[in-house]
């Protein structure tokens, strides 16, 4: 995501087969996983303006 490439939208997490959701917001692209539940989350996600992944606990 840094080298301005876009990622592969047929990229799949391999536990759950669920496709990643890739949005454009401004300059930001943003990865996000499409069942963050099957992990115990609410939100799992990573951009190329922030490229630690990120992760919002279900409350």
């Amino acid at each position: 995501m840094r080298c301005e490439h876009h990622p592969d939208p047929a990229l799949i997490c391999d536990q759950s087969a669920s496709p990643n959701i890739l949005s454009n917001t401004g300059n930001d692209i943003v990865v996000e996983y499409s069942r963050p539940d099957f992990y115990g989350y609410n939100r799992i996600f990573v951009s190329r303006n922030n490229p630690e992944p990120m992760v919002v606990e279900i409350q």
